[in-house]
């Protein structure tokens, strides 16, 4: 395999090349350079590339499909950003959400179909929250006119409790704007419906320069930003606050459990084989790291007194999440990922960070079963089948009980400039000691 990553140097410059002249941005602060104020005859297309252009969207994600292309490349048309299409709407969507909680102005934008795909991310994304404007802009399909059947979009957002609007053509351009303000009003995404017919319809649009936006910083916060089964009543407590319009902070935080005292007896067994490896990793990572972890054991490390894990969604996520705050910027950014959930569905955010030549360091834990759900085993080889075309940014710790073969291995990862995945063999080495 050819290596074509870039060094984190190499791609952090990138990112302010990208930029410029279309937007100025740090970690969140955006300002639009647009012309001054006219009216104007466009498309609905060129009007929502236009608003995203113009409210500061960082980063943008798109599959392909009929609409959303056309916005898309409108979009890198409009702010110099070179197009990169995603493969699937599900890591499309966390990549945006990963960026939006670092920090920056994000889009993904999906058909209808698309959405439903991404559904369970953009459900977690509810849980979890964000920091910075993050919207999903559907091209809803109602008739069926441009996909395998009829599919109208508006149900299924109303049924998870997403906020939305359907602005007709004339209005897009407007509605897109305000749904980055709404979505940082209520520290949640935001979805914005268009029609596909109205893709072609003329419209007067007025451009409006964007003014100077304050920060947003990302801030750790493991009771909001990891869901877990532990934190699963608060976080959808403070969901219904925002959809309210209350105030969330009102909520009553539950006590911080402690590893491994504080959990079930269940898990205490994968918690203390893991624990060298997170022993190992509290020592290498660095204040203003971010760390994106998978539903499971794994993000149970989140907790006192390792807080090794600050954001965790859905199986599987970690590396889209991940791939999202290294787009916004962050200059760390790690995942750590169980062999069977990115096996289910993690290994579609290593594909989005291989094509974009993403510096992120990700860690993955095979021991060959699925540990919170009761051991179910992973095919034979399916794990190696699928890691083996990245082999050459594969770094293995032979042995994760030795402290210092794992302290070794993750100093080497961390002054790495390019893309680096650890696999820690659990498999291998439970199999020596069986054997034994």
């Amino acid at each position: 395999m050819r290596d074509t990553s870039y060094t984190r140097r190499e791609f952090l410059q990138g990112v302010i090349t990208a930029t410029a002249g279309a937007a100025a941005c740090s970690c969140g602060l955006h300002k639009a350079i647009v012309p001054a104020p006219c009216a104007t005859s466009s498309t609905a297309t060129e009007a929502a590339a236009w608003a995203l252009a113009d409210s500061g969207a960082h980063v943008v994600t798109t599959v392909p499909a009929t609409g959303t292309v056309d916005i898309y490349d409108a979009w890198c048309r409009t702010s110099g950003h070179p197009a990169v299409y995603s493969y699937h709407e599900e890591a499309a969507y966390t990549i945006a959400h990963g960026a939006a909680l670092a920090g920056a102005r994000a889009v993904s934008i999906m058909k209808s179909h698309g959405c439903a795909k991404a559904a369970n991310s953009v459900l977690d994304s509810l849980s979890c929250g964000t920091t910075a404007g993050c919207v999903l802009l559907v091209t809803n399909d109602r008739f069926g006119r441009h996909s395998d059947t009829a599919m109208d979009v508006a149900p299924m957002l109303r049924g998870i409790g997403m906020p939305y609007v359907n602005p007709p053509a004339h209005r897009l351009y407007e509605e897109l704007r305000a749904a980055f303000l709404r979505s940082e009003e209520l520290g949640l995404p935001v979805a914005v419906l268009t029609e596909t017919e109205d893709f072609s319809e003329r419209i007067c649009l007025e451009r409006r320069a964007a003014a100077a936006m304050p920060v947003q910083e990302y801030t750790r916060d493991v009771h909001r930003h990891v869901l877990c089964p532990i934190l699963a009543r608060y976080q959808h407590a403070v969901l219904q606050k925002k959809l309210r319009g209350g105030d969330w902070r009102s909520v009553l935080r539950p006590e911080m459990p402690s590893v491994p005292a504080g959990l079930p007896e269940k898990w205490h067994a994968h918690i203390m084989a893991y624990e060298p490896v997170f022993s190992e990793f509290k020592k290498v990572r660095a204040l203003g790291d971010i760390v994106c972890g998978d539903t499971g054991v794994s993000s149970l490390f989140a907790f006192p007194p390792y807080d090794c894990i600050d954001i965790c969604t859905y199986y599987g996520g970690s590396i889209p999440l991940a791939a999202g705050a290294c787009l916004a910027g962050r200059k760390r950014v790690w995942a750590v990922s169980g062999d069977y959930a990115f096996v289910a569905a993690g290994h579609l955010g290593l594909i989005e960070a291989a094509q974009r030549r993403l510096p992120i360091t990700i860690i993955l834990l095979h021991n060959g079963i699925a540990a919170t759900t009761g051991g179910q085993a992973i095919g034979a080889d399916v794990f190696e089948r699928l890691i083996a075309p990245y082999e050459p940014f594969v770094r293995r710790i032979h042995n994760p009980f030795d402290r210092r073969e794992i302290g070794s291995v993750l100093a080497a990862a961390k002054r790495s400039d390019s893309l680096c995945i650890i696999v820690a063999e659990y498999l291998a080495a439970g199999q020596r000691q069986g054997a034994q």
